[in-house]
């Protein structure tokens, strides 16, 4: 299945000042992040040209997409713990 949204002036997150970005878009998308692992998802390719915000007045919301690199596990055995650790894509987003 293929879901695609309709972001009306959308921009990667770079490309916003910072001073634009709130602490509720960052809080949204660490959140996010971090549940990836639990959910059993290693998203493996996060970077600045995926992840974009849009508002109809500000920045409101955050939107993390490419998801074809990632892939799946559906239990959390310590290997699977290792993994989501080796990924990082919490820490790589937080340091960003």
């Amino acid at each position: 299945m293929l879901i695609l949204e309709y972001l009306p002036g959308a921009m990667t997150l770079k490309a916003v000042p910072h001073n634009l970005i709130t602490d509720n878009v960052i809080k949204s998308l660490v959140s996010t992040v971090a549940s990836f692992g639990p959910l059993g998802v290693t998203h493996c390719d996060l970077n600045h040209t995926i992840l974009f915000v849009s508002g109809p007045n500000g920045i409101n919301c955050s939107v993390i997409v490419d998801f074809g690199g990632s892939f799946t596990h559906e239990d959390e055995s310590d290997k699977w713990k290792r993994i989501v650790e080796q990924e990082q894509d919490v820490h790589w987003l937080k340091i960003q």
